[in-house]
């Protein structure tokens, strides 16, 4: 199923650095980001939240500056990073939204239960407490647009490395009892906010989701194969470090 998400996510990423159509600006990470952050979390509980625990040389600083991923954005040129995310002690996905305006990570669940949820809410705490560490020694907020620190109601009285809010969302289409269909609400929920920025309140027809996600998928293969491209040779697809002679200095470029 991962790889499954990552493909439908790629193609959501690709679309969302080159055909942004709505004032909900964003870019997707892949399925291995939260793990990353998960054993990196463990690092951070064995130090007493110690912030020191982040370092630049860290791979979750890769996926914020734009370098990890193909057809990447630096995430300070967004408003949004769409993170899919694998509960694998539960066989459950969900889509966690780290939203830099509001200061939050969003939850968006196919399921909803008291345990579930608590379940949930330990597992976003990972992510609510390292991503500011890491935004922090990323320079995001030297480079970030259109956020005042100072008068944000979001950021006032907040420090940088503060944790941000996980927010559970609702009134989300549901899966059906006893279904595995949250991969497909997962990949459902991504593309209605990167495309109308909301997700209805309808449920959603699960295999029909099928059906569409597999002859896009189909299309896209196909758009390849007549153009004889393959991901890693796709044209201004990533982002890339260019070493100057004179010095060690890295000079960031689009290809």
């Amino acid at each position: 199923m991962d790889q499954h998400i990552d493909v439908i996510f790629y193609y959501l990423r690709k679309k969302g650095k080159y055909k942004q159509t709505t004032n909900f600006k964003y870019t997707i990470a892949d399925c291995i980001f939260k793990t990353r952050i998960a054993e990196i979390f463990d690092r951070y509980a064995d130090t007493n939240s110690n912030a020191n625990v982040a370092k630049e040389e860290d791979v979750v600083c890769e996926y914020i500056r734009g370098y990890r991923l193909l057809a990447n954005v630096p995430w300070h040129i967004v408003d949004n990073v769409l993170i899919p995310v694998n509960l694998k002690d539960k066989l459950h996905w969900i889509l966690a939204v780290v939203s830099f305006k509001k200061r939050c990570i969003k939850v968006y669940d196919s399921y909803i239960s008291a345990g579930h949820d608590a379940y949930v809410a330990s597992e976003m705490d990972k992510l609510a407490k390292l991503v500011p560490l890491y935004l922090s020694i990323s320079d995001f907020y030297r480079d970030k647009q259109g956020i005042d620190l100072s008068h944000d109601s979001a950021y006032i009285d907040k420090a940088q490395t503060d944790p941000f809010d996980v927010v559970f969302i609702s009134n989300l289409p549901q899966q059906k009892s006893g279904s595995m269909d949250c991969g497909l609400h997962v990949a459902a929920y991504a593309e209605f906010l990167s495309t109308v920025g909301l997700i209805p309140q309808s449920t959603f027809d699960a295999n029909l989701l099928r059906q569409r996600y597999g002859a896009l998928l189909w299309d896209y293969a196909m758009q390849k194969i007549d153009d004889d491209a393959i991901s890693e040779k796709e044209a201004t697809s990533k982002i890339v470090r260019q070493i100057t002679d004179s010095d060690t200095s890295v000079k960031i470029m689009l290809e």
